[in-house]
This record gives structure tokens, C-alpha cells and sequence, in this order.
């Protein structure tokens, strides 16, 4: 792990100390409002979503929340496999569509909402999909692969404290299965978990 990065680890350690002793149900109450927010905008989506025929599961801020951080965002994240970006990008009928660096397409709906059609060629992709959490809002990431989207694609400071969020409220369970995914699927990210799973309580 290089000096920044842990440099950056060490300040995120100190803020979480700082934290008030109501701040856990803070959170809470955050995380409950913040859940009604983004669903009431995931409904605005669901008939287009549930005009895809191909496998999907939803990721990025609304997972976050769903898992426990509350995270404000108004656009949708999904993940597909490669193949299926581009029937995923025409079912949901997405318009200014372009290229994501990760691989698959962002656009927009006719009503002006931002989706991004995520469809990176990386072995963990099928079993996030295949291990979807089934919700009213529809398929959720399991937490364990939502870390595993995170660490893949880590765009600093706010990917981290997503990833310390998530990782405060797993089961001792859901973290041996973030690690044991992470040795598989990630391997050069295991000493960064593990200095993020020593962290999570502070």
C-alpha cells in the first residue's frame, strides 16, 4: 500500500473517531430517509427497469444506502454482463448514450434520469449477479460484491468511506465472504480490506 493511501486510511481512521456517540443512529435516521428518497426515485424507473429481459442487479449509491451509508445520489448504477450492455442500453431506451471507461454505456431516460449500464469483463460480475439480494425495488448487490465493486473500481476518497460504511454493518459472516471473494476475485486488494476492515469500528 503506498504512503498516500495509507496517509489517506489514517485520516479517515481520526474522523471516525470523532464521531458523537449518537451518531450511529443518526446514520439510521439518515439512511431511513434517505432510502425513501432514492426508492421514490428507483420507482420513477421501475417499469423501465422491468422492461429488461436481461439479468441485472442495481449497485453504486443506491446499494450503499440500501446497505447502511447513507449515500444521496439521483443516478442508477446497474450491472450487467458484457454482453448484455448493449440489449440492456436499447431495452431501457437510454438516449445520449456513451462509452464507461469500466466497460458498457451511461445515458439518460426520456425523463431525464442518468443510468449507467455497467458491464465490466471481470469474473465476479456473474455471481454478483447470481447472488442478488431480491427486494421490493428490485435486485440489490449483496454487500460482500458491492466492496467487491468498490475496490475494483475505487475513485478515492468517496469509494473508501462507501466501503467503511458497508463494511460497519456486516455480519462477521458477510466479512469472511468479502474476504474470501476478494482473494479470488481481487487479490491485490486483500492488505487494503483488511486495513479498511481494522478501521471500520473506529
Amino acid at each position: 500500500m503506498d504512503t498516500a493511501r495509507l496517509t489517506f486510511l489514517e485520516y479517515l481512521k481520526r474522523r471516525e473517531q470523532k464521531r458523537r456517540p449518537s451518531a450511529e443512529t443518526d446514520d439510521m435516521v439518515k439512511r431511513d430517509n434517505l432510502l425513501a428518497h432514492r426508492f421514490v426515485i428507483v420507482e420513477t424507473t421501475r417499469s423501465v427497469l422491468q422492461a429488461l429481459t436481461v439479468p441485472y442487479v442495481v449497485i453504486g449509491g443506491h446499494a450503499v444506502t440500501f446497505h447502511g451509508r447513507p449515500r444521496m445520489t439521483d443516478d442508477v448504477d446497474i450491472l450487467v454482463l458484457p454482453q448484455d450492455a448493449r440489449t440492456a442500453t436499447t431495452q431501457l431506451g437510454l438516449r445520449q448514450v456513451s462509452p464507461l471507461r469500466t466497460g458498457g454505456y451511461s445515458g439518460t431516460t426520456p425523463g431525464g434520469m442518468r443510468i449507467d449500464v455497467v458491464a465490466p469483463d471481470q469474473r465476479w460480475v456473474t455471481p454478483a449477479i447470481a447472488q442478488a439480494v431480491q427486494t421490493s425495488y428490485g435486485p440489490m448487490v449483496g454487500a460482500p460484491f458491492l466492496v467487491i465493486t468498490k475496490l475494483w473500481d475505487s475513485r478515492g476518497s468517496q469509494d473508501e468511506t462507501d466501503v467503511l460504511g458497508v463494511l460497519r454493518r456486516m455480519t462477521d459472516a458477510e466479512l469472511d465472504a468479502t474476504r474470501r471473494l476478494v482473494r479470488e476475485y481481487l487479490p491485490d486488494d486483500v492488505d487494503d480490506l483488511e486495513s479498511l476492515i481494522a478501521m471500520r469500528n473506529y
